[in-house]
C-alpha cells in the first residue's frame, strides 16, 4: 500500500441516504470514497480495482450475497482489510465476522468518532501486517542466502513473536473503542450484579466504573421501575428471549433521574447455557421531557375548550330562563331561536 498517496474505501452500503452520510464523513477526513450497494457489485470492485485500499461492509445487503459472503470472495482474491460496518451486536454475529477478518466491526450509529478511529486503525493493523509478513519474507531469504546461525535465526524468531504480540494488542485497542462509544455497554450476573461497564457510564450517569462493577443494578434503578425490569431481566435468563427498547428510570450521581432505554440479551457458556445477560444503554431523557411538555400542552388545550363549552352551555340555559320569564308575562321571546330570528 502507498502511504504516501490519498487511501480509497470501498464502501458497500445498500441503505442510500446511509450511504451518503457515510461518504461524506469518510471524505472529510481524506479519503476517497468508491461506492457499492450489493454484495456482487462490491465483489466486482474490489477485485477490478488494484486502487482500493480498504473494504467497509454491511452485513446485510438485501436480496443476493450478504456482507460475510461477499467478504470471503473478495479476500479469495486479493489481500486488503475488510471492516464490517452494522447495526448487529449480537456476539454471534460479531464473531462470526471475526472467523473472516480481523480488521474491526464498527456498530452503526456509533458516530463519526468511532468511525474513523475504526478506519484508521484498520489502517495500522494491515499495515502492521504487512511488515510482519515482508520481516518474515526477508528473514528466510536471509537464512537461505546466509545460512545464519541458529542464534540469530532464534532471535529474528522472537523479534517475529514480539510484532505479532503487538498486532494482538493493536486488535484490542480497537475493541476498546466499541467499548467507548456513546452508548452504556453492560453484563450482568443472574442475580443482578454489574460485572461490566463500559466508560459510557461515568459520562451519562456521573460514577466512576471502579464504583459500579461488583455493585447489584437495582439501587440504580427508580423504585417505580424495579419490578418491571427485575422480571425482565429473569425471563431473558429463563427464556432466552432478547428484550428491546425497555424504558426505566436510572439515578445519576447529582441525584437527578435518567431515562434510559435498554436491550438486553442472554450470554451462553460452552454448554449453550445461560449464565448471565449483557447489553446497551441509551439516555433518551430529553426525548422523554418533550413527550411531557407535549402531554403537558395538550392537557392544557382540553382544559380550556373544556371551559369554553361550559361557559357556552350556560349563555344558552340563562337565555332560555329568560324566554320563560317573558312567555309567563305574555310577551314574545327576548332571545328568538335561529329559525324565528330567520323569519323575523
Amino acid at each position: 500500500m502507498d502511504v504516501g498517496r490519498q487511501k480509497t474505501i470501498l464502501l458497500v452500503e445498500d441503505e442510500f441516504l446511509i450511504a451518503l452520510a457515510e461518504k461524506k464523513t469518510l471524505e472529510k477526513y481524506g479519503f476517497s470514497v468508491v461506492s457499492a450497494g450489493t454484495g456482487e457489485q462490491a465483489v466486482e470492485k474490489a477485485t477490478g480495482d488494484p486502487g482500493i485500499d480498504l473494504v467497509l461492509m454491511d452485513i446485510d445487503l438485501g436480496p443476493g450475497m450478504d456482507g460475510t459472503r461477499a467478504a470471503r470472495a473478495i479476500l479469495e482474491t486479493r489481500e486488503l482489510p475488510v471492516v464490517f460496518l452494522s447495526s448487529h451486536t449480537e456476539r454471534q454475529v460479531v464473531e462470526m465476522t471475526e472467523g473472516i477478518t480481523s480488521y474491526g466491526y464498527i456498530v452503526k450509529n456509533s458516530g463519526e468518532t468511532v468511525l474513523i478511529a475504526s478506519v484508521k486503525m484498520a489502517f495500522r493493523l494491515f499495515e502492521a501486517r504487512l511488515s510482519v509478513q515482508a520481516q518474515k519474507m526477508e528473514m528466510e531469504t536471509a537464512y537461505e542466502e546466509t545460512q545464519v546461525s541458529n542464534e540469530t535465526l532464534l532471535r529474528t524468531q522472537r523479534e517475529l513473536v514480539e510484532h505479532e504480540l503487538a498486532l494482538a494488542e493493536s486488535e484490542a485497542k480497537y475493541r476498546r473503542l466499541i467499548e467507548n462509544s456513546h452508548d452504556l455497554i453492560y453484563t450482568l450476573s443472574p442475580e443482578g450484579m454489574f460485572t461490566f461497564v463500559s466508560r459510557s457510564w461515568t459520562a451519562m450517569l456521573g460514577h466512576a466504573v471502579d464504583e459500579v462493577i461488583g455493585k447489584p443494578f437495582a439501587p440504580f434503578v427508580h423504585p417505580d421501575d424495579l419490578p418491571a425490569c427485575s422480571a425482565l431481566l429473569r425471563e431473558v435468563v429463563e427464556t432466552g428471549r432478547r428484550a428491546q427498547n425497555v424504558e426505566y428510570r436510572v439515578r445519576h450521581l447529582d441525584g437527578s433521574w435518567r431515562w434510559h432505554s435498554s436491550d438486553a440479551a442472554p450470554m451462553r457458556d460452552a454448554s449453550g447455557a445461560i449464565f448471565a445477560y449483557e447489553g446497551s444503554t441509551r439516555d433518551i431523557t430529553e426525548r422523554k421531557l418533550a413527550e411531557a411538555k407535549i402531554r403537558e400542552q395538550m392537557d392544557e388545550l382540553r382544559r380550556w375548550v373544556d371551559a369554553g363549552l361550559g361557559r357556552e352551555e350556560r349563555i344558552l340555559e340563562l337565555k332560555r330562563e329568560v324566554n320563560s320569564m317573558f312567555a309567563g308575562a305574555g310577551l314574545p321571546p327576548r332571545y328568538p331561536s335561529a329559525a324565528e330570528a330567520s323569519r323575523g
